[in-house]
């Protein structure tokens, strides 16, 4: 919670500004009153302070047009995503942290984006409600009552048999703000919710869409209120593919409003977010199978991988590390070499499903071009203990490749887009090691829910 001296700065901030345009203004009229929503923010010099949402705006918006939509969602994101907990063994599962209340309070925004998400399933909007009024020239008259406003929501990968369900899980709280004069009545109507838009079908069960009304004074207690947002209906086609997955793509965003045109403006929206939905039962790991799920999606999707000492696939870790960070040093040599994948670069892989014969034609193909790429430089017994040409001598080998088989990026990607500068790498690993990397990547998938044409980069962990 910001201290009292902080606050009646931010409140002056705010009352010798016109926030419905953002302009300063010299001096403020006799009598003034504001409504603003403020988020802390963190800045260049590693301070933080309180904003308004409107100086808060994302870098990179979610656009409201399916079309633009469509592209956004292959944009690098501001946020990468907190790694899974990854297993020691293979008979634990991947796990994910989902986003708390407290964890939500702590939050502070980046230049970058209003909002926090943790992973695919955890978003998080933490801010100040403020409704204030000036009397005379400030300091001395100013008048002036918040209260805290944290949202968060959870997506969800529906694991249950039977029906597939599409749904999202939220859950308000506020809790008491500062209190500076007299002048600011507790019997304000002030509304708070969440809008939800549908950009290819389908229809949006919102029980926020109208909002929950109480007094300022009832907001400035600890309330928490819990709602799950369903979808239903079949979603229209898209244009990157014929949509098997069934994914339909909504924009998000919390708004607060009140009753009293004294206090301008009297509704304040935040910035859209991005949720998408899906009918997907491709993705398994056992024993569980997908059978729908919503997901967050302004966040960048990380596959963990441990190179760490102990690690039951560090052999790939290896290779992988090599690749992203070190190309011109891997098999085949290419000048020039671009390998995709690496946080920051701009360049993702894309989920390949085999939903159509030539789909799977392309999977095996990726695998094939990885198999020749091993053989034509370690030889076609690169797999037997006893070649020697191997820095794994001894042991059975496995041909790895990277990027994977179950990318667009894979190793055949040359033969489907002629003149890319996209390149890969392959080169044998212990067999075991090899076998526990490609058994993860495939429960990560069903655990993170990445589904075809899906976007995602490698994480290497030391």
């Amino acid at each position: 919670m910001l201290r009292p001296v902080r606050r009646m700065l931010l409140a002056a901030t705010a009352a010798v500004a016109v926030l419905a345009s953002g302009t300063a203004v010299a001096a403020a009229p006799a009598e003034t009153g504001y409504f603003n929503y403020t988020i802390p923010q963190r800045q260049p010099d590693g301070t933080t302070r309180q904003v308004s949402i409107d100086q808060a705006q994302p870098v990179n918006p979610v656009p409201t047009t399916l079309a633009e939509r469509l592209e956004w969602e292959r944009t690098p994101k501001s946020e990468d995503a907190v790694p899974a907990r990854i297993p020691t063994n293979s008979g634990q599962r991947v796990t994910y942290d989902p986003v708390t209340v407290e964890e939500c309070k702590a939050f502070t925004a980046s230049d970058q984006t209003p909002y926090a998400h943790k992973n695919h399933y955890g978003f998080c909007s933490n801010g100040s409600v403020e409704i204030g009024r000036m009397t005379c020239p400030f300091p001395s008259c100013l008048h002036s009552k918040s209260f805290g406003l944290t949202i968060i929501g959870h997506g969800d990968r529906n694991i249950e048999t039977g029906a597939v369900q599409r749904k999202a899980s939220f859950t308000l709280n506020t809790r008491m703000g500062h209190t500076i004069g007299t002048q600011v009545p507790d019997n304000i109507l002030v509304t708070v919710g969440l809008d939800c838009v549908a950009l290819n079908g389908t229809t949006c069960n919102n029980p926020w869409g109208g909002g929950i009304t109480k007094t300022l004074g009832e907001w400035r207690r600890d309330e928490t209120e819990t709602a799950t947002l369903t979808i239903e209906g079949t979603p229209s086609e898209i244009p990157t593919d014929p949509n098997w997955d069934g994914k339909s793509y909504y924009n998000l965003r919390p708004f607060i409003r009140h009753n009293n045109p004294q206090f301008p403006p009297t509704e304040r929206n935040l910035p859209w977010d991005a949720m998408r939905c899906d009918t997907s039962t491709k993705n398994y790991s056992r024993p569980y199978r997908d059978n729908g799920a919503c997901i967050f999606t302004n966040i960048n999707a990380l596959f963990p991988i441990s190179r760490a000492p102990g690690s039951p696939h560090k052999s790939v870790g290896d290779h992988l590390w090599q690749a992203l960070n070190k190309p011109l040093e891997t098999k085949p040599g290419v000048p020039n070499k671009v390998i995709p994948g690496k946080p920051g670069s701009g360049q993702p892989l894309t989920r390949l499903v085999d939903h159509t014969p030539e789909l799977d034609a392309r999977i095996t193909k990726n695998r094939t071009r990885a198999r020749e790429n091993c053989v034509r430089f370690w030889g076609v017994d690169y797999a037997k203990p006893e070649s020697p040409n191997s820095e794994y001598p001894k042991q059975k080998r496995d041909c790895d490749e990277y990027p994977m088989a179950s990318t667009f990026e894979g190793a055949a990607h040359a033969d489907y887009q002629p003149g890319s500068i996209l390149s890969f790498s392959s080169k044998p690993v212990p067999f075991g090691e090899n076998r526990s990397a490609g058994n993860w990547l495939q429960q990560w998938y069903a655990e993170d829910h990445i589904i075809h044409g899906d976007y995602f980069y490698i994480r290497v962990l030391d």
